[in-house]
């Protein structure tokens, strides 16, 4: 609240990011101060504190239907915002099947649960994986997934970080 308190004087609006509970302290200020307060959530958890961030915001934002289950005509689902034209078809890919996973390499991914499986496809495939650990516990667990995915030799790509324009 004190950092939001210094900046009074400097925003238009306050959109908390996938924490209630910076709705609901921020909600005082926002409401003395007359600015507008909004919430982004992507959960499948309906807490309390969610329901109170929904009384508190003009309006919530969410990607999907399931990822905000409180039902409330402050939700507008309005979808990742991924430009697909930005994905266009790589003419040069190799025959077969080829999978893309883009994510944070995190357990709750369950990417662990996709090199389970792949091997039970038939046919040619070959699967790239992007993405890049974001704590200590997630680096453990990249590293698990590598290890897992050694079985699999070259049909796996782990390609780390990429960046929007590759």
């Amino acid at each position: 609240n004190k950092m939001l308190c210094c900046s009074l004087g400097k925003i238009d609006a306050l959109l908390t990011h996938m924490n209630p509970t910076y709705s609901i302290a921020a909600k005082p200020i926002c409401l003395l101060k007359g600015i507008p307060l909004f919430t982004w959530y992507a959960h499948k958890e309906v807490s309390s504190r969610l329901i109170w961030a929904t009384r508190f915001s003009k309006q919530c934002f969410s990607a999907s239907e399931e990822s905000f289950r409180l039902q409330s005509p402050k939700r507008k689902i309005i979808g990742h915002g991924i430009d697909l034209e930005h994905f266009k078809e790589d003419k040069d890919l190799p025959s077969g099947l080829n999978l893309i996973s883009a994510c944070r390499l995190s357990p709750v991914k369950g990417l662990d649960l996709l090199l389970e499986t792949l091997p039970l496809i038939e046919g040619d495939w070959h699967c790239d994986i992007a993405g890049e650990a974001g704590t200590a516990e997630q680096e453990v667990y990249a590293e698990e997934l590598k290890k897992q995915s050694e079985t699999l030799g070259e049909k796996i790509s782990w390609k780390g970080a990429v960046s929007y324009q590759k």
